[in-house]
């Protein structure tokens, strides 16, 4: 559908949900720009400017699969779970389009300075509306954690800035600091009805934050949303090496001998993390998905969801006594090995699947907390300590490197140094008390 300026408004059916604007032979157009097609399937949808068989586009921020958008009617197919709020973004740009045309002198109206007045009014480029528009492609490419953690760093912005609408060319490097500041300033927040001081945000966090922020604004250079980056003169702060939390082995044995009543919640917490740990650090997510099918002639065979790349596993004898506890007389291939995701659910949408996962994986590290007291730990104790675990253990009883590498499923062995580096100050601490030990 085409829309054309005149002196007068007309509105076309509400359905189509867009503006018809008459004015002096100038159109405006919603489009798929297919030759920017993203690595994700998606395509970004521009705003073409006609007149005189001559046009300029702006890019609207938006971009949707090519089958979820309805070419004739200019929208956003039902099909797609945001069609809504992404219709309503483009009905305002739309909208601002038409205000900004009908401002301009007569004589200004070519179709390079209808582009320009666009662009400097601001249309297209509110950084919130195209921040959604990129949190909905993370959902498309089933990213649930990306998507959770940029609209929880969307929230602090949005927070910092007092206003959940801002054009990108007011964020600059300044803009940025401030955020930074505000991150890691102490503030008053209201709990139960109370007014309590809560500390800033730690130095790992604020990086993530901005990690986060600055993938929003790559995206949109690369989408011709904005031509400039605030990034460019704002290094935020560094992300700080952390010891990784890990138990030594006495105390993981401390948690497999643990009295606990059979098949409750705390009993299939223990076993999957013990499972986990004699099998190389199973990540949470692996654990949760595995199936019967996956257990073949003695080993452990499956796809890791976070590399896709296989493992195979042979399964030792402390691995298959847990798995004998939850072993059905005549197993069903698709049944899951741990009771950690509920039966009966259609896990087939990945999208689910993942937020179930993550809903499971917050009531196991809580158990794993009472677990570790219950066991004397005063470790903070979550299940990819697990892995943690498994990786020192193998290092301090004499593992080669390249074996625990193909044991963890690391790509490459750089990785794995860099894994087991923040182990590497109690390994200095053993061999100094033997150095000055043996000399006394």
């Amino acid at each position: 559908m085409y829309i054309l300026l005149v002196p007068t408004l007309v509105p076309i059916p509400k359905q189509q949900s867009i503006l018809k604007i008459m004015y002096n032979g100038i159109t405006f157009r919603l489009f798929l720009l297919k030759r920017k097609r993203k690595s994700n399937g998606e395509m970004p949808v521009y705003l073409r400017i006609t007149k005189d068989r001559k046009y300029r586009i702006v890019s609207t921020g938006v971009s949707v699969p090519e089958k979820q958008w309805n070419e004739s009617s200019q929208t956003v197919r039902k099909s797609h779970p945001r069609h809504s709020s992404i219709n309503a973004r483009l009905d305002d740009i739309l909208a601002t389009a038409k205000e900004t045309v009908w401002d301009m002198p007569d004589e200004k109206k070519s179709i390079t300075e209808v582009k320009s007045a666009l662009s400097a009014s601001g249309t297209a480029l509110d950084f919130f509306g195209y921040a959604n528009a990129f949190c909905d492609s993370l959902i498309q490419s089933k990213r649930i954690s990306a998507y959770k953690n940029t609209k929880v760093t969307l929230r602090f912005f949005t927070s910092y800035l007092g206003k959940g609408y801002v054009p990108f060319d007011e964020i600059t490097a300044d803009t940025l600091h401030g955020f930074q500041n505000f991150l890691q300033e102490p503030r008053m927040i209201t709990v139960n009805g109370e007014k309590v001081k809560k500390h800033g945000n730690k130095a790992n966090t604020v990086y993530n934050h901005f990690k986060n922020l600055k993938r929003i604004f790559k995206q949109a250079l690369l989408d011709d949303v904005i031509n400039t980056n605030p990034f460019l003169k704002f290094k935020p702060i560094q992300k700080q090496r952390t010891d990784k939390a890990r138990l030594y082995y006495k105390q993981v044995q401390g948690i497999e001998t643990l009295d606990l009543p059979p098949g409750s919640w705390l009993d299939v917490t223990r076993d999957a993390f013990m499972f986990s740990f004699y099998n190389a650090g199973i990540r949470f997510g692996d654990i949760a998905r595995l199936q019967w099918k996956h257990i073949i002639d003695g080993r452990l065979k499956y796809n890791m969801s976070k590399t896709g790349t296989g493992k195979n596993i042979h399964l030792l004898k402390p691995a298959l006594t847990i798995l004998d506890k939850y072993r059905p007389v005549t197993p069903d291939k698709e049944e899951f090995l741990f009771p950690i995701l509920d039966a009966g659910l259609d896990y087939s949408d990945e999208v689910f699947l993942k937020a179930q996962i993550s809903s499971k994986n917050v009531i196991v590290n809580r158990n794993l907390k009472i677990l570790a007291g219950l066991a004397g730990i005063e470790e903070n104790v979550s299940f990819h300590v697990a892995r943690h675990s498994f990786a020192d253990y193998a290092r301090t009883s004499g593992m080669d490197i390249y074996n625990i590498s193909k044991a963890l499923g690391h790509a490459d062995i750089t990785i794995t140094q860099a894994y087991l580096k923040s182990f590497d100050e109690t390994s200095l601490d053993t061999e100094m008390e033997k150095l000055f030990n043996n000399g006394l």
